[in-house]
């Protein structure tokens, strides 16, 4: 159907950037935590640290709860608080122009923001 979701969408852009020892059938929102920091990305819960490029876990309670969904960073305005991302999983997402620009996510559902080193 020509669908992806949010982490298919980050299993085949670190697939394509040379990842390609992830689990069969790529990384899922469960293990992408796991999978990133053991490979040398640097993880801060501070929604500031997004930059482009930065893979972003959210939660609905933030660090507290498990992440529910995955999303890549252009830009982010900390003054504005406007994120541009590629941003999938939803069907209005998916359907949106790519990047997605949205004032959705805050510090509050930040359960990792991570980048490489």
């Amino acid at each position: 159907d020509k669908k992806i979701s949010c982490d298919r969408l980050e299993a085949k852009a670190l697939w394509d950037i040379g990842y390609t020892d992830q689990r069969t059938g790529g990384e899922v929102v469960s293990t992408l935590d796991s999978y990133l920091t053991s490979h040398g990305w640097r993880k801060s819960t501070n929604i500031n640290d997004c930059k482009y490029g930065s893979i972003v876990l959210v939660s609905k309670n933030g660090t507290s709860g498990p992440p529910y969904h995955a999303f890549t960073v252009v830009n982010y305005d900390s003054r504005s608080g406007v994120m541009t991302s590629y941003d999938e999983g939803a069907e209005w997402r998916i359907h949106s122009s790519q990047p997605f620009t949205t004032t959705y996510y805050n510090q509050s559902l930040i359960y990792g923001v991570y980048n490489m080193n």
